[in-house]
């Protein structure tokens, strides 16, 4: 067996000591191997992923509260306005209907059914709004039997419907010819024999302006009145309006306006 190797042996010093050998002290492990890439520390990372989320979650914080503050504002508002001038919808009622021509013929020749109707209404609005005036355009007014329309007409002239006041509306709608499919005149001479008489309805279509103080807003408005009979006899021109009653229908659409004044 080979000798064990001789202790490293000690060398004296100028003043009389011993210097002992250096010991070598070993690399950690992360140091044995110099090609190899030391991990980077992520404390970094996470201070800045810690902030891109408190920043997140503040704002959404702070979206809602003021979306919040905007819905009670709103509704604040709201209610003032409505207990300050207490809007109501105009109300629409029909006075007269009286039917001054209303012919139903069939040609023997190729059994077409042709009728010609002139029909005269007359109608009231009533404001019961306090302290909102309402201006109507020119009015736009149908008689039908559903789904035919009899006659139909406008009256031009606006009127200005005050707080409070009641506005007559006279429309003298002309006798209009047209001719009818089969199933539709079979159904109105039916409806003309029968007790009741033939049922009318009534639509009007018009831009009403409600003003307030200076502020002016547009509506579109539709008033659809139905309850109207007429019993088919040329001794009795005037329909019964006992039963009628309207609805009004009030939207806020630019798509509509434009159309309706186009």
């Amino acid at each position: 067996m080979p000798p064990p190797p001789a202790a490293a042996a000690s060398k004296p010093n100028g003043n009389g000591g011993v210097t002992l050998p250096a010991v070598k002290t070993p690399l950690p492990k992360s140091l044995q191997n110099p090609t190899r890439h030391r991990n980077r520390p992520r404390r970094r990372y996470k201070i800045r992923n810690f902030s891109f989320r408190y920043c997140l979650c503040r704002t959404c914080f702070w979206s809602v509260v003021v979306l919040i503050l905007l819905l009670l504002f709103a509704g604040v508002a709201s209610a003032a306005f409505y207990f300050i001038y207490r809007p109501q919808c105009p109300s629409f009622s029909v006075a007269a209907v009286r039917v001054s021509r209303f012919n139903l013929t069939t040609s023997p020749a190729d059994g077409s059914t042709n009728l010609t109707a002139a029909i005269n209404v007359t109608l009231s609005a009533t404001n019961p709004s306090k302290r909102i005036l309402s201006l109507c355009d020119p009015l736009s007014i149908s008689v039908l039997w559903d789904p035919v329309v009899l006659t139909n007409g406008s009256v031009t002239d606006d009127f200005r419907n005050s707080t409070g006041s009641i506005y007559v509306i006279r429309a003298s709608m002309g006798a209009t010819s047209q001719v009818l499919d089969a199933s539709s005149a079979r159904s109105m001479e039916s409806d003309l024999k029968k007790r009741g008489g033939l049922a009318m309805k009534i639509h009007v279509d018009s831009i009403v302006r409600v003003k307030i103080g200076k502020a002016e807003k547009k509506f579109w408005i539709r008033v659809q009145c139905d309850g109207i009979r007429w019993a088919a006899n040329v001794n009795f021109p005037s329909a019964n309006t006992d039963n009628a009653k309207c609805r009004v229908d009030l939207t806020v659409s630019i798509w509509k306006l434009f159309s309706f004044v186009k």
